[in-house]
């Protein structure tokens, strides 16, 4: 449950959800009160202490040597705040809820709060958004080229050993090019104009699937 107060023009959001299943309540809710203020706008959320420290990152912030401890304030001005907000749902409660939407829109909010669980080494929430972008995927006939500008904005913002959207585009990229080669094709003309880890994986899995082919040819 969500409740807003408006300070000077700003919103103000108070995140108090009915059920937290994975943290003891009590010290959850006598912990210090943070503002967390996100976006362009500062947008504020006011956040207690040990939810922020799951994350590795904010814990930092809040408890290390910083202005943000000694303030009880963070601002994360380059962070999207709706994503930011689920972020928070998550840590709060151990899920966040899409509003439902289109399966593209879903897939670019996903992926938002993706970026931002690498950011913030919440590798659970990473988990959590593949397991929602593979439900995206089912609902919807043709997701393949949202699932592409996905990928593209997941690389820039994650390291070769990330996982598990890594792997997971992977293995879409392989299904892609068994069900379709010539989209397939299409598709990666496109990503390798950008270069970089998505391009060296998709032609690992165009390699992949011509070696697997010839291994069946030769078999015969």
């Amino acid at each position: 449950m969500n409740t807003q107060k408006t300070i000077s023009d700003r919103k103000v959001e108070v995140l108090v959800p009915a059920t937290i299943p994975h943290i003891e309540r009590g010290s959850t809710f006598c912990s210090r009160i943070f503002d967390v203020l996100v976006g362009p706008s500062k947008r504020t959320f006011k956040v207690h202490e040990s939810i922020l420290s799951q994350s590795p990152v904010l814990d930092r912030m809040c408890n290390g040597g910083f202005q943000e401890n000694i303030n009880s304030c963070i601002e994360l001005p380059e962070d999207d705040a709706d994503a930011f907000a689920d972020v928070l749902a998550f840590l709060y409660a151990g899920n966040f809820e899409l509003p439902r939407s289109t399966p593209s829109l879903c897939i670019s909010r996903i992926t938002l709060i993706y970026i931002l669980a690498e950011k913030y080494q919440l590798e659970k929430l990473k988990i959590l958004c593949v397991r929602k972008l593979e439900h995206e995927v089912l609902i919807a006939n043709d997701l393949d080229p949202m699932i592409c500008v996905a990928a593209q904005q997941i690389y820039e913002h994650t390291t070769k050993l990330d996982a598990p959207f890594r792997p997971f585009f992977r293995g879409k990229m392989m299904s892609m090019i068994n069900r379709d080669p010539f989209k397939a094709k299409e598709v990666f003309e496109e990503i390798a104009r950008c270069g970089g880890d998505l391009a060296v994986d998709c032609l690992n899995c165009f390699g992949n699937v011509a070696w697997a082919y010839q291994l069946h040819i030769t078999r015969k």
